[in-house]
């Protein structure tokens, strides 16, 4: 793929806040150094388009001990997603 067309309609439109959170829990230690610690909110886009809840389709996948921890994970970040609905309130000034 050539970048350059990134530079163009409709690829070059940014992205909107609702589309990512800032979450660093999940980086191993010293990692904030090397990433930008900005995720795709899926969760968000599951709950807008589904009726069941996310944490019960997780749920069902967990089925191996050995990786139960990554299924863990996930459910924290889906918990995060759902507290931060309006994360980029905080950050928007109110015009006078």
């Amino acid at each position: 793929m050539h970048y350059a067309i990134l530079l163009e309609e409709p690829y070059n439109g940014g992205f909107r806040a609702d589309c990512f959170l800032h979450y660093e829990k999940h980086l191993k230690p010293g990692g904030l150094s090397e990433v930008t610690p900005v995720v795709i909110d899926c969760p968000r886009q599951w709950r807008k388009t589904r009726n069941q809840p996310l944490v019960g389709a997780i749920q069902t996948l967990n089925t191996d001990p050995g990786y139960s921890v990554y299924y863990t994970n996930t459910l924290d970040f889906v918990e995060f997603s759902g507290k931060s609905e309006q994360w980029w309130e905080q950050h928007v000034k109110e015009s006078t």
